[in-house]
Formats: structure tokens, sequence, C-alpha cells
């Protein structure tokens, strides 16, 4: 039986519907992509009252496959599978003109919406996606011979999918009350156990890596070609996160790949073979700090090294790092431009704690040494870190006054920006325990650390650790 227009467009906003779900996440070029094809192919139908050719929608579905593989490196994991999923289902519009292929095309869409909550499960966000199912039950509704609703047939159709909705919510209830739930999802992809494995996102929250610091399975081992360097000089640099939103820290700016941050080394070269556990992200780790990429990767300008693909399996590379060095000495100003930029309305009370600082006539080292100090006065280290409100900075500085490594780069750089200072946040690894029967550095995921760098004039981007001044320990011991 052949579908009319109303229960055609029932199906293409159900769809869109639940495509939206996954927009915030799919790259912008698809998102668009995806939102345009449900309106056109309602226009289409309404016009020519025929599906779309074949010829044209296998096409499509193989360039789709193809450009997801292109930006995600495969089809597989939650991101990837998803944006493919999303695809398919708008695509399968182009071809729906059956009752039969709209119910097909409705029990997909109920796995996209499911497949949303593999990426956030907060209260509020589950609610709009168990509201999104009242779309879908008034489109099956639509499709009975019989509709509930004659006079009306749009609204008759959504109160029924809310009839529905509510008739099968004391079910949900109660198995949510009573049947035993896993530990980990039934749903588990390749990127969940990614996320444990590596927790080096290019995403920073303070507090984001509460697990990962208990996690005590190998990262990456190091054979170091001579002298093995000392635990204090043991920093893994691995993503240099640029862009603060207030909550979090991200590399999402975007910077032409002009020349690389000039490097003068100030001790000799330390050469070392570097095997990585998979991670299923493409960015490499380094001793701080790298002269040169590894083969088959690249450097960006701030010496960030990325593989052409995602780490998939263990990958073995080689490389070459120098331990004193004066890093970029005279900075670009659209750097020194982004390393001073804070978001407006955010942490009130540490930006006018800095510029009391320097209203105090303290120059650059005299305001570090305020923050180090600062820190090294009141404050604990600790991985039960309270929970930070709305102004996270100014949270943590004057009511908590307790975390680990996230929390005191975070504030740290934070304090320095608003006191004039280019500052940046650096993820990556510190620390390591030395196999001598292996003769090689086992680095652990629990040794995951964020740290922070400081453009100074005639010393270019200086590594400072707020966290030494809390938790010595924590960095010369390991």
């Amino acid at each position: 039986m052949r579908l009319d227009q109303r229960q055609f467009n029932l199906l293409a906003g159900t769809a869109l519907i639940a495509v939206a779900t996954h927009l915030m996440r799919l790259p912008p070029w698809l998102a668009v992509s995806l939102v345009l094809i449900a309106p056109w192919r309602m226009w289409s139908r309404q016009r020519t009252g025929k599906a779309i050719s074949v010829w044209l929608r296998v096409p499509l579905v193989i360039a789709l496959v193809a450009v997801i593989i292109v930006t995600y490196g495969n089809i597989f994991g939650r991101e990837p599978g998803t944006a493919l999923a999303c695809g398919l289902l708008m695509l399968k519009l182009l071809e729906s003109e059956k009752i039969r292929d709209a119910r097909a095309a409705l029990g997909f869409a109920a796995f996209v919406m499911m497949s949303a909550l593999l990426f956030t499960q907060t209260m509020g966000f589950t609610l709009l996606v168990c509201l999104s199912l009242v779309a879908l039950l008034a489109a099956l509704n639509a499709l009975q011979p019989a509709p509930l609703a004659r006079r009306h047939p749009l609204l008759g159709n959504l109160r029924s999918g809310l009839l529905l909705l509510g008739f099968g919510l004391p079910l949900a209830i109660a198995a949510f009350l009573f049947v035993p739930r896993l530990s980990s999802p039934l749903w588990g992809s390749p990127d969940t156990f990614a996320d444990a494995r590596t927790g080096l996102n290019d995403r920073m929250t303070p507090g984001s890596m509460t697990e990962l610091l208990v996690d005590d399975t190998p990262a990456l081992r190091v054979h170091f070609d001579g002298e093995v360097p000392a635990n204090s000089a043991r920093y893994f640099r691995a993503l240099v996160l640029w862009d603060f939103d207030g909550s979090s820290w991200t590399r999402e700016g975007w910077r032409p790949q002009l020349d690389l941050e000039t490097v003068e080394a100030g001790s000799a070269e330390t050469r070392y073979e570097i095997t990585l556990e998979p991670t299923n992200r493409p960015w490499l780790v380094a001793l701080d700090v790298p002269l040169a990429p590894p083969e088959n990767a690249r450097m960006t300008y701030d010496r960030t090294l990325y593989a052409r693909n995602r780490i998939d399996q263990l990958r073995q590379y080689q490389l070459r790092s120098v331990l004193g060095y004066r890093l970029d000495e005279s900075i670009d100003p659209r750097d020194r431009a982004r390393a001073l930029r804070l978001p407006d309305g955010f942490n009130p009370k540490s930006l006018a704690l800095a510029r009391q600082w320097r209203a105090e006539g303290r120059d650059d080292n005299r305001v570090i040494q305020a923050a180090m100090e600062l820190f090294n006065a009141s404050f604990t280290y600790t991985l039960s870190a309270p929970m930070l409100g709305r102004d996270s900075v100014d949270d943590f500085l004057f009511n908590t006054r307790a975390g680990y490594c996230e929390h005191y780069s975070s504030a740290f750089v934070v304090l320095m920006r608003a006191a004039g200072i280019p500052a940046r946040v650096v993820t990556g690894y510190q620390g390591g325990w030395w196999n001598a029967l292996g003769n090689y550095l086992l680095v652990r995921q629990s040794d995951a650390h964020a740290w922070a760098e400081v453009w100074l004039q005639g010393r270019g981007w200086v590594r400072m650790d707020p966290t030494a001044a809390i938790n010595p320990a924590r960095i010369e011991a390991g």
C-alpha cells in the first residue's frame, strides 16, 4: 500500500527528530546535508509523486560511507557508527513509498534515537529522547488502516503517540527499579573502551580524569638509546589546549598550518622508541619537547603529533627530543591573542585577583610566584575532588580548594591570562615506572597529567606545573 503525503511527512519529520539528537556531534557539513534531505524529499515527492531513482540512491550511499571513512578513519565505533546511521536513515527517505518501507524506516529511527544515549545520559537529555518517541509513535499510528483521529489527523496522531508513550511508562519504571543493571552497557563499542584506556581527549574539563587516574593499565612503553631521564623530567606531551569556554579546555580554534614553534636546544638530544597502546585516537605522545615527527605522522605548529589514522593497534615509532629548550621565543600575534582569550561572564573573582596582582606592580615572574604560593598555602591534592559550579575556577580557588592536576592547571592558566600572561594547558603523561628486567619505562594510564605553559619574554613557552606546588611527590616520585 502506497504512503499518502501526510503519512510521508510524518515519517520525514520523525527522521529529522531522530537525527537532531546527534546534530551537535556530527561534522557541520554532514549535519546541514542531512537536515536538508527531508524537506527536499517532501517537496520532490509532492511535485513528482515518485521515488528517487536507484541510479542516484546507490552513489549517495557509497559517497556517505566514503566520506565517513575519510572523516573518522573507519566506520566502527560510536562517532562514525552513529554518523553512518543518521546518514542511512535520511537516505532511506529517498526510496520510502510504501507502508512497509515506512515501518522499516521508523524502526531504524528508534535505533538512531537510542544511540544518542551512548554519548550522554543526563536526565534532561534522556527526557528529550523519550519525548521524541511521541513523533515516532504518532507516525506509526498514522500508518494504521484506520487512524484514531479523522477530523484532525495530525493532532490525533500526536495525541495517540503521547498516550502510547504514557501506557509504556509504568513498564519502563518497573524495569528501571527491579531489573539488575550491568556495570557497563550491553551496547559497549570500541570507543567506549578507548575512552577508558586513554582518557586524553581533546577536551579537558576539571574532574574528567578521575577514572583514568586510578587505572593502572599500560598506556605506553619507552626504550631509551642512552641515559634515562629523571622522573621529574619525564613529561610526555600529547595535546596542547588553547581554548576555554568557561568549563572545558579544547583546541577547537582554527589556526593556519604555518611555521612550527621554533626550538632552541639547551641540552643534548634524547633518542627513544615508544610503543603506544591502541587508543582509537589519532594523536601520538612524545617526550617534551619533540624535534621532528616520526614516520607516517605530522607535527602541528605547537608541536603536537598526529598519526595519519587512528591508533587501533600497537604503534611503534622513534623520536628525538630535547629536555632543556627554549620554545618559540618570538610569539605570533595571533597566538598571543588566542593565549590571552577568556570567555565573558565567567569567574569574576579569579579575574579580579589576577588583576589585583598586576595593580600591585608585580611583573610576570612575581605573578607566577603569587599563583604558586596561593596553591601551596591552602590547597589539597585529592582524586576525590568536589563538584564545581558554573564559575568553576572561582569555585575551585575560593571554595573547594581541593583537586588534582586538571583543576590546578586550568585555574593557573586562567589566572595567567587574566594577568596578561599568554598561557595554555598541555595534557599528556608524567612519570612512569622503570622496568630494569625489560630495560624500558612503563607509563600507565594513572600517569595521565595536565600542566601549563606560559610565554615569557626572552624565554618563550615555559612549562609550569602547579601540581608540583601542592604535591611534589607526584612529580618527583610518581
